[in-house]
């Protein structure tokens, strides 16, 4: 159906192509992930990237961590 590839690193000559089935690794991975719940937090992905300066401290705290129940 859809085929996803991307190039992290690409060799002068040769090299191969890995694929993977993400099918297939959520169906092993789909019990483990049953009772986990996934946080964002703005303020933590832009600290990583050095966005934070922009924002008052105000701001900030008007953002806290977002998650699904």
């Amino acid at each position: 159906m859809v085929s996803l590839l991307a190039a992290h690193r690409v060799p002068d000559s040769g090299g191969g192509t890995e694929f993977a089935d993400m099918r297939a690794a959520y169906d092993d991975q789909e019990a483990w992930l049953e009772d986990k719940v996934a946080v964002h937090s703005y303020l933590y992905s832009q600290g990583l990237v050095g966005g934070l300066a922009v924002l008052t401290a105000e701001e900030q705290t008007a953002l806290p961590p977002w998650s699904t129940p």
